[in-house]
């Protein structure tokens, strides 16, 4: 479990109940145990994997590094390098004070065929969409 470094919270990510392929993130009080029912935490986001084709042992690192940049930790996750990919992401929503979520939408960046004109060309194709609460976007500057 990962802690926040500057503050009584941490946040945890688990299994979304209502999507097999998303998750959801807490925000819950230091030294709580997310797994133990009736855990004192409450929702702050979510998320969703669009890219059907991502293995779910992938998802399951880039939750892992999340949870650690939620917490104010390194990010750093190993991944062979089969698996490394060139992801970018576009912040979304919550441009006024009136709205109260945030979306991140990640994308996966996979270079064409090599002999195309232009030296190949770089497709782009949604991997992923975080929501989250403007609150804590703002709190924990996840994207800078």
């Amino acid at each position: 479990m990962s802690e926040s470094k500057d503050t009584d919270f941490y946040y945890y990510i688990q299994p979304h109940p209502m999507n097999k392929r998303g998750y959801q993130i807490f925000k819950g009080p230091k030294g709580g145990d997310p797994n133990v029912k009736g855990a004192k935490g409450f929702p702050v986001g979510e998320y969703i994997v669009m890219d059907k084709e991502e293995r779910k042992e992938i998802t399951e690192q880039k939750i892992q590094a999340l949870a650690a940049c939620l917490n104010g930790q390194d990010p750093a996750v190993d991944m062979p390098k089969s698996d490394q990919q060139l992801v970018s992401f576009q912040r979304v929503g919550a441009q006024g004070d009136d709205e109260i979520t945030e979306k991140i939408i990640f994308y996966n960046n996979k270079q064409g065929g090599r002999y195309e004109l232009g030296q190949g060309k770089t497709r782009r194709s949604v991997n992923a969409i975080l929501t989250f609460s403007k609150q804590e976007v703002d709190h924990t500057k996840i994207v800078a």
